[in-house]
């Protein structure tokens, strides 16, 4: 890494070879809408509390970008919650001003920040979410046998009309199909 450079990590803040991924992005997004499953999902960098700094602005032009282009095809571009609190993902959604611009709300990603609270910070942006959970003892768990407030969890979305899906992500590392069977048995309860 150029020491030189402070934005280790960061898909789009980041101006080293941006527009290579910016070009992939749009190729995803075009391909997602193309086979009528217009949502792509992504982690693109932890958004900086400092709207003022050199790294929040290249990753706004990066989305805001890329959020109209995702209007333009008929898709949407997701940020996946967790890197960052919900209040600072919220007024980087709103300074983007897009309907190409969304959430994919991770509950497991959000333990650390409050799973209910950024439901209710984010719930208008959020169109996907994972089911995901999480043990911080193993750092894995079935979706029902870790931490995330399900209940609590699935309520507020109920309650914010959210009718979207809840994509299983496992990373338990062992013996996934049978703890992503565990999990889909977990969630039909709801």
């Amino acid at each position: 890494m150029d020491p030189g450079m402070p934005w280790p990590g960061s898909a789009f803040g980041d101006p080293r070879d941006l527009e290579k991924r910016l070009e992939k992005t749009k190729k995803a997004l075009k391909l997602a809408s193309d086979i009528g499953s217009s949502i792509v999902t992504t982690h693109p960098g932890e958004i900086p509390p400092d709207a003022s700094g050199k790294k929040y602005r290249v990753m706004l032009d990066s989305c805001r970008m890329l959020a109209k282009y995702a209007e333009q095809v008929g898709a949407v571009f997701c940020i996946e919650t967790g890197q960052e609190p919900a209040e600072v993902l919220r007024r980087f959604l709103e300074e983007v001003r897009s309907e190409g611009l969304k959430v994919n709300y991770d509950p497991a990603n959000m333990l650390r920040y409050g799973v209910v609270d950024g439901v209710r910070i984010l719930g208008p942006w959020i169109v996907h979410t994972h089911a995901k959970d999480y043990n911080p003892e193993t750092r894995r768990a079935t979706v029902g046998e870790g931490l995330v407030p399900w209940d609590d969890y699935i309520s507020v979305l109920k309650s914010l009309n959210y009718s979207g899906w809840f994509a299983i992500e496992d990373e338990t590392g062992f013996d996934v199909v049978e703890s992503i069977k565990r999990g889909r048995i977990f969630l039909e309860k709801y």
